[in-house]
């Protein structure tokens, strides 16, 4: 059976490690399991938290921007029409952005930032916005509401996390359960926690919601999060 998880607020609470506990699990889980992670950050983001002992072969970065299979990495770009109008609004406004190419990003904001700290600076520059070509995925910070309406009228993916107060921008089609559809992968077991996981848990075989949330009713599941390690455990036998 296929396995995909997300990871931060899934298998991660600090940004930076996933416990003892769920890695012995997913360990297990891999022996007997195809495992894929799908995640928001890009690739380069989820290479120094996703322990080197879970053995998947696929992930899904950037909510379906980036796909990596072994070693090679497929990124898909927002055109250079959207990214001028996209620029142009945050320049207008003065908003704080995360915004993502292959590799490299740029960033304007608050550093204490959660998804700034989780950035892997050991590998990736931090570059002017106008140096940054392509252009993978945007993130936007507290957009006002003619904003959002201007930008959901483009050919964009569009998820607004209202916790977070920003806008994730992506290619058009760009989701992690169609990114799953694209590799023909339609029979999943998936765990999530956040808007971006909604599509994967409408899909799944089964689903299951880390914490109680709004999303918690699009699942099969809800769990909690010191159940994580044990409802992997429990699931390594039940598919073949």
């Amino acid at each position: 059976m296929n396995f995909v998880f997300d990871i931060d607020g899934t298998l991660s609470f600090d940004g930076h490690t996933i416990s003892q506990e769920i890695t012995e699990a997913l360990e297990l889980l891999s022996k007997k399991h195809k495992i894929i992670f799908a995640s928001a950050r890009p690739i380069r983001d989820m290479m120094h938290i996703i322990p080197q002992s879970i053995t998947s072969n696929i992930w899904i970065g950037g909510n379906g921007s980036f796909l990596k299979q072994d070693d090679c990495i497929n990124p898909k770009i927002i055109n250079d029409e959207y990214t001028e109008i996209i620029y142009d609004e945050i320049i207008k406004h003065d908003y704080d952005y995360m915004i993502d190419s292959e590799f490299d990003y740029s960033f304007k904001g608050d550093t204490n930032l959660q998804l700034y700290k989780s950035i892997n600076k050991e590998v990736a520059l931090n570059k002017d916005i106008e140096d940054l070509n392509p252009v993978c995925k945007i993130v936007i910070f507290s957009p006002n509401d003619s904003t959002v309406t201007k930008l959901e009228s483009l050919n964009l993916s569009i998820i607004r996390h209202g916790r977070e107060d920003l806008i994730d921008l992506s290619p058009e089609n760009c989701s992690k359960d169609k990114a799953l559809q694209e590799l023909n992968i339609l029979d999943y077991v998936a765990f999530g926690n956040d808007a971006n996981d909604v599509g994967m848990f409408k899909n799944a075989l089964e689903s299951y919601c880390v914490d109680e949330s709004e999303y918690s009713k699009y699942a099969t599941h809800t769990i909690k999060r010191d159940e994580i390690a044990h409802t992997i455990s429990s699931l390594i036998n039940k598919f073949d």
